[in-house]
């Protein structure tokens, strides 16, 4: 976001030769464009001659044109002969001069006739009677000091400016700062908006940037605000995740570090039980920039845990088993297409799986070598969020033929290859529902961010048809999947999920404060003083948030050469939600899931999947 504090004027007021109705009028054959100042990295102005501008005519004098009504046009540097342009008539050969500039990454450009042609204190005309050439003065802002400025909770107020933790900001920064030796640079929009994307993306940090007078003519000072939180974060989860093999109640207790040694560099740490007795892991990984900011990262990472077969998907056999997780992955920007995000992934990682089969008394081990590449996608707005996820992966070490059948599953391949794929989306109605009210910030009713809509899919394909172990099998039912199922009834070879979700957000449905003082009313009093109760203004947002929700799941999973003890099912529920959010450190969230179609295993239904069954599910995390 671009704050500009910067007063972009034009001093055209005024100028001489009267004509009643339409201001000074003044004689223009030609326009000749020069800059204020000397600097190495200005702007051709030859390109400017060729724009073409629209006027309209008054009694023979060119006025500025209502949009789409223009009667006479040519170039800027095809005036025609004994042409006469009103004061409106300038400031449309102004605001299109300004446009181009703005268009070729040149940002708070200020235009003004020269004072020697026209008095900028009266608007007198100072050319000869004879002289209709017309020079106008380009000025554009020089960077004259660049700061970084402090917010938030990680830097102490008293040392918010240049702190040393934000030095790298300074040092890559696309735009530099006047010193004894050169110029500052000129104020390009296009460098500055690609760097503080590439800065954005770092998860614990928000930048934006602030223009203001150096004190200098054509001077700015460019602030980086950065906005931090503390960096370390530890949190505390609770759900109702578990399968009945290993106990319905989760915990998760995590810590991460999001600036580890102040190289924007991400330590995260997990530990996942089942009440310390079963289905206990642990999940590690370190992440950092490589060519900042952000343009390539590097993450290592690591996982042990153990299982039972039936959180894997299995449920006619009685094993347990442990997998032990390392790997490597590289993420790079490639390009913005249409606004879009895209990043090239790339990594490789080793799984040490050993199983227990309890039914068989037998034991199996394999290690697999995965390397994956893929692309992600994103787009996000306040208005919108887009994120889309395509990976390839597949096991190039292949199973020897005996310990295939000892690691869950008969007849599986020793090698495979699998398309993963997830797309996240929302979107809010407003826009939609109430178009050019929901831009009138006068009405707030209709400028609310209350009605949301949410559609997000998930899925497996084996590419080659192939039929993968247990442990790399897509699971489908439960919480995160399709709701009101038992944890992950159904697997499969193939499978996909889809969650349609409607959400109205209440906090932001009330009235904000700004409207309360536009109105000339006294706004309620903030919640203990401080807190935010409902949106400070239009478009903004609460402290908390009470999200109530409607969804619509649906899920499927098929199985390659499928055995007589297999099933492929079809999973379809419906159900209502209500979650809480305080101030970004309590999340309580219960759905209530109602299944619409009922599982069969052996033509026989599933315990607690059948038509009419349904389930609540529930999760709590704290974190500070």
């Amino acid at each position: 976001m671009l704050v500009l504090a910067l007063p972009v004027l034009l001093l055209l007021t005024s100028l001489n030769g009267q004509t009643g109705g339409l201001g000074r009028v003044y004689p223009v054959s030609e326009f000749n464009f020069s800059f204020g100042f000397e600097h190495p990295d200005l702007p051709e102005l030859a390109p400017v001659r060729e724009l073409e501008v629209g006027f309209g005519e008054e009694r023979g004098v060119l006025v500025r044109a209502e949009p789409g009504e223009a009667t006479v046009r040519f170039r800027i540097g095809a005036v025609p002969e004994g042409s006469r342009f009103a004061e409106s008539a300038l400031e449309e050969v102004r605001d299109r001069v300004i446009r181009d500039l703005n268009e070729r990454g040149f940002y708070g450009v200020f235009m003004t006739p020269s004072s020697e042609a026209i008095d900028p204190a009266t608007g007198r005309d100072r050319r000869p009677r004879e002289e209709t050439a017309l020079e106008m003065v380009i000025w554009l802002p020089e960077v004259k000091l660049i700061r970084t400025v402090a917010r938030g909770t990680r830097i102490p107020v008293d040392r918010a400016i240049n702190h040393p933790a934000h030095a790298r900001v300074l040092r890559y920064s696309p735009l530099r700062a006047a010193d004894e030796d050169r110029p500052g640079s000129l104020l390009m929009r296009r460098p500055l908006d690609s760097f503080l994307e590439h800065l954005n993306r770092h998860p614990a940090r928000r930048i934006d940037i602030a223009l203001s007078s150096s004190g200098e003519p054509g001077g700015i000072v460019l602030d980086y605000l950065v906005n931090e939180r503390r960096p370390i974060v530890v949190y505390g989860q609770l759900s109702n995740t578990g399968t009945g093999a290993t106990g319905e109640w989760r915990q998760r207790l995590g810590a991460t570090h999001y600036q580890l040694t102040g190289r924007d560099d991400i330590l995260s740490v997990d530990f996942l039980t089942a009440s310390l007795d079963q289905s206990n892991s642990v999940l590690a990984s370190y992440e950092l920039p490589v060519l900042y900011p952000n343009r390539l990262r590097a993450r290592v990472f690591g996982s042990w845990g153990e299982y039972r077969a039936e959180e894997i998907g299995v449920a006619l056999l009685d094993f347990e088993g442990t997998t032990l997780t390392a790997g490597v992955q590289a993420r790079g920007h490639l390009f913005r297409p249409l606004g879009f995000y895209l990043q090239g992934v790339a990594g490789v990682r080793w799984e040490r799986v050993e199983v227990t089969n309890v039914t068989f008394e037998q034991t199996g081990q394999t290690n697999l070598i995965i390397p994956s590449v893929g692309l992600e996608a994103d787009r996000q707005t306040n208005l919108l969020g887009f994120k889309l996820n395509l990976s390839l992966e597949g096991n190039v070490s292949s199973i020897d033929e005996r310990t295939r059948p000892n690691l869950g599953r008969l007849e599986t391949d020793p090698t495979w290859l699998v398309l993963k794929f997830r797309s996240e989306n929302r979107l809010f109605l407003e826009p939609l529902l109430f178009r050019g009210r929901f831009r009138d910030e006068s009405t707030w009713r209709t400028s609310t961010l209350a009605h949301e809509i949410a559609l997000d899919v998930r899925g497996q394909a084996s590419v080659a048809g192939d039929r993968v172990i247990p442990q790399q099998q897509f699971l489908a039912g439960g919480f995160f999947s399709v709701r009101g199922y038992p944890e992950s009834v159904s697997a499969g070879d193939h499978g996909a999920v889809v969650n349609a979700e409607y959400r109205f957000h209440l906090p932001r449905a009330l009235k904000p404060y700004g409207a309360f003082a536009a109105a000339g009313e006294t706004p309620p009093e903030r919640f203990m003083g401080r807190y935010r109760a409902r949106p400070p203004r239009v478009y903004g947002l609460p402290d908390w948030d009470l999200i109530f929700r409607g969804f619509v799941d649906a899920g499927i999973t098929r199985n390659e050469r499928r055995r007589a003890d297999e099933s492929d099912h079809t999973l379809v529920s419906a159900g209502v939600g209500v979650e809480l959010q305080l101030l970004g450190n309590l999340n309580l969230r219960v759905d209530y899931g109602h299944v619409l179609r009922t599982l069969e295993r052996n033509s026989l239904p599933i315990a607690n999947a059948e038509k009419g069954d349904s389930r609540i599910h529930f999760i709590t995390t704290l974190s500070w």
